[in-house]
């Protein structure tokens, strides 16, 4: 009776210490066990309307979340939760918007241009960066505009006695990275003394640039103007990428193409 006791007992013991470990290791494991379903929230920017404005609020979150920038990046704080950021346009299809804002550089200190492709649900799908420094513009609403079924960006030259305008035309981000770009305007100063303004417009896919080139002599008191030279060129989609139709004319007139 005795011995049958003991063997009682010592199976109890046994099979306590056995729960007692399960038990321990179960919440060992519950504390260092990663929450597998906690999940970071996902961060959308939905937009609406065919175009439109979006202010420091709406953007800011979605720019984090897509790693376009930090809250750590002291530029953004000069702006109000309300100031108004960036442009969309509505994408030919209907199922996607192009929008452009401004924000900082991943040093904090140079301001640049992001174009950024965003689907109906509100979720990125492709990003490029550009800038459009030294053109009479307002960065944060003007950077992005549309003629006809073209999106357009600008890019300007700056130097001493030299400054310059060029636009892109392109439908996609796709598109734009392997787009030219087309000269609207040019000032050189000494020794080449010219200045070249435009006017231009769409036609479908052509693009009519009407140049105005004012050439200049150069004397003690600096350029004097000696001729004025009236040109235009068509511009044409050539595998998907804006051509002059006379190069020869560009060459004359010393723009590389």
């Amino acid at each position: 009776m005795k011995q049958g006791y003991l063997k009682f007992k010592s199976f109890f013991t046994i099979f306590f210490t056995v729960c007692a470990v399960i038990m321990l290791q179960g919440c060992l494991g519950l504390l260092m066990k990663p929450k597998e379903n906690a999940k970071t929230p996902v961060v959308v920017l939905k937009l609406s309307a065919d175009s439109g404005f979006v202010a420091k609020s709406q953007v800011l979150p979605f720019l984090i979340a897509n790693g376009l920038t930090d809250t750590l990046n002291d530029w953004w704080k000069k702006w109000a939760p309300a100031d108004t950021m960036g442009k969309y346009y509505k994408m030919e299809g209907g199922d996607k918007y192009l929008l452009c804002v401004l924000s900082a550089d991943n040093d904090q200190t140079v301001a640049t241009n992001k174009l950024l492709e965003i689907d109906k649900d509100g979720k990125m799908t492709a990003s490029q960066d550009f800038s459009c420094d030294w053109c009479d513009l307002d960065k944060r609403k003007d950077a992005l505009r549309k003629r006809g079924k073209y999106f357009m960006t600008y890019s300007c030259g700056h130097g001493s006695s030299f400054s310059s305008s060029w636009f892109t035309l392109f439908r996609s981000i796709a598109d734009r990275e392997t787009q030219s770009q087309i000269m609207e305007s040019q000032f050189v100063g000494a020794p080449q003394c010219q200045t070249i303004y435009s006017n231009w417009r769409l036609m479908g896919d052509t693009c009519i640039v009407n140049y105005t080139i004012e050439n200049s002599r150069v004397t003690p008191n600096g350029c004097v103007p000696s001729d004025t030279i009236r040109t235009s060129i068509l511009y044409h989609l050539k595998n998907g990428e804006w051509c002059a139709a006379d190069s020869n004319k560009l060459k004359q007139m010393h723009i590389a193409q």
